[in-house]
């Protein structure tokens, strides 16, 4: 029986559970092609799914449409939470200037020193998530933004909780504890304000003095002309600081260590990857991430409010109304692989253009330094995969959450390929 033939043949009240089940197996491609083939927008009675590539872009590039609304109770008024408001273009503006794209040379190079410098030390194996995929992302957070002597297990935890309760805490993620969830994140937040308020009073009265700060971007924001007259306070820079964290350290974990555990899984796709890690130019290399990535991505869907009603696919025979309201899913994991977009999307293609899956979101609520995590990310891989002999010895554990918990690799002794 086929997976909507089953869904319904299934009590209405036990439909989500089970789409739930599908979308979160180890791989959900043939239900997403039997979606976008006999049901492209699925009504279930907690949200609609969305399957088709046209229609996620639809979703996600109509933002008074389809709204964040969502995540107001997780993130408040940070920009992530807001749809085109002044406040939103303003933050997004400024942070974009602050996460200059000519410093991406530097950050590839500290990324592949630390990198390097944690697997130099660990002998012929390690624990990757504690070792590498949390921790290297957290030393650029204290090195790159400038969270000065700050706590690197205080760090890891308020990105946790914050990360968890922004993107895990909703009525569709179904066994989740919901009232814990919120509960430690408010904590690490009220926790991550108090230290950022006495980091930014403490650099501030630096400046005042006349003494030179570190070239990191809680200084730019500092030494900023922008600040004052576009209306900058001290309010909005505390909260944009913060978001760099949010954003920076479980995203970037989960994405590294699922790489790794895939390429590592496969000998010939780890075998072409590491002859293009040794490449002088990693671009090539670079392509072999981002493609295993779309097989093992961070998540299968985001998630909107409808704030009118819509319609789909009009004048097809499967047009389809959703009224206000309406939570929706899109699906990216389904849109990546979508062959009336993509030739040939279930074969593994690192000449793939970055934009033939959605890593770092699409459109108006893109992630703001994706371009960070463009070489963040690959370098810690590459890093890894350059080691002799790499091999998996324990895959990747979530210990019953969202995130990779632990991932054990081995390698022969002697430094890197």
């Amino acid at each position: 029986m086929s997976h909507l033939d089953r869904l319904d043949a299934t009590p209405e009240a036990e439909r989500f559970p089970l789409v739930w089940q599908w979308i979160n197996s180890e791989d959900p491609r043939p239900f997403f092609a039997e979606l976008r083939e006999r049901r492209p927008v699925l009504a279930t009675p907690v949200c609609t799914l969305v399957a088709r590539f046209d229609d996620v872009i639809e979703v996600l590039r109509l933002p008074a449409v389809f709204t964040v609304q969502p995540y107001v109770n997780a993130l408040g008024t940070y920009m992530l939470a807001q749809d085109e408001t002044p406040d939103h273009a303003l933050d997004k503006s400024v942070m974009t200037a602050m996460l200059d794209r000519r410093d991406l040379p530097r950050v590839r190079a500290f990324v592949a020193a630390e990198t390097d410098r944690v697997l130099d030390g660990a002998g012929e194996r390690i624990e990757l998530v504690g070792g590498i995929t949390r921790y290297i992302p957290v030393r650029l957070v204290q090195e790159y933004f400038g969270f000065a002597e700050s706590s690197a297990a205080k760090l890891q935890e308020w990105s946790y909780w914050a990360q968890m309760d922004g993107f895990h805490n909703y009525p569709w993620d179904l066994g989740a504890d919901h009232e814990r969830i919120h509960a430690e994140a408010r904590r690490g937040l009220t926790e991550m304000k108090d230290y950022l308020t006495g980091l930014l009073q403490s650099r501030a009265a630096a400046l005042k003095a006349g003494r030179s700060l570190p070239d990191d971007i809680v200084a730019r924001l500092l030494q900023s002309r922008i600040a004052g007259p576009v209306g900058f306070p001290p309010e909005k820079l505390l909260l944009n600081v913060g978001g760099l964290l949010i954003g920076a350290v479980e995203t970037s974990s989960q994405a590294t260590a699922q790489v790794i555990e895939w390429l590592l899984q496969r000998p010939p796709r780890l075998d072409a990857a590491i002859a293009a890690a040794q490449e002088a130019d990693p671009k090539t290399f670079d392509g072999h991430v981002w493609e295993a990535l779309r097989f093992a991505p961070m998540s299968h869907y985001l998630f909107r409010k409808s704030a009118a009603a819509h319609v789909f696919g009009r004048g097809q025979a499967w047009e389809t109304t959703i009224p206000a309201g309406t939570h929706v899913l899109p699906l990216i994991g389904s849109a990546g692989f979508d062959p009336a977009r993509f030739a040939r999307p279930d074969a593994f293609d690192p000449t793939r253009p970055i934009h033939s899956a959605f890593h770092f979101g699409w459109g108006h609520h893109a992630c703001l330094g994706g371009h960070i995590a463009e070489v963040l990310i690959p370098e810690m891989v590459r890093r890894v995969l350059l080691r002799p002999g790499i091999r998996l010895e324990t895959p990747i554990d979530r210990r019953g959450g969202p995130f990779p918990e632990s991932l054990g690799v081995a390698w022969a002794s002697g430094g890197a390929v």
